[in-house]
């Protein structure tokens, strides 16, 4: 029995072969001699991060943009936000840039105003520098938080950790 070729590629595929290990096309019921001409089909380039039927960089085995999820189950691609229409949780309150940035400058040694926003990781990384330090490394903390309060007030920080917009 002849070997059976993609006609998209070119690779042998064994008998059993539904796809094409190297494209993923489906494997032909039989063996054409020519590739289809009502389809020009390029093949991806065959790389560890690519598999069958949903290539990694957004298309699928036919050369389609990939819209459908890769399994049953898996929320897929979603569309962005517009960049006019901020993305607010409901039930969320916005936090205040000004609020903020006065809460970094007047106790920022303690991370409030990163609690404020959020940003729960640099906010106990403040706190226990200055705590731990019994006060000595206040100083390098204090800096840390006035910069970031003038960062806020000016606009340099515009979204608290949630990826919400700082109101005024």
């Amino acid at each position: 029995m002849p070997k059976r070729i993609c006609p998209y590629c070119g690779t042998e595929l064994e008998d059993t072969a539904q796809y094409c290990p190297h494209c993923g096309a489906p494997a032909p019921a039989s063996n054409p001699q020519t590739p289809p001409q009502s389809q020009q089909y390029q093949a991806p380039p065959a790389g560890p991060y690519s598999s069958y039927p949903y290539h990694s960089y957004g298309q699928n085995a036919y050369g389609q943009p990939n819209y459908q999820p890769p399994y049953p189950g898996y929320p897929g691609y979603q569309t962005p936000y517009p960049p006019s229409m901020p993305v607010v949780p409901p039930g969320y309150q916005p936090r205040n840039r000004i609020a903020a940035g006065v809460l970094a400058i007047v106790i920022g040694c303690l991370g409030i105003h990163n609690f404020y926003l959020g940003f729960t990781s640099r906010g106990v990384v403040q706190l226990l520098l200055t705590v731990l330090s019994c006060g000595v490394l206040a100083l390098v903390s204090q800096i840390w938080a006035i910069v970031e309060g003038v960062q806020i007030l000016t606009g340099r920080i515009v979204c608290d950790a949630r990826g919400v917009p700082l109101v005024n």
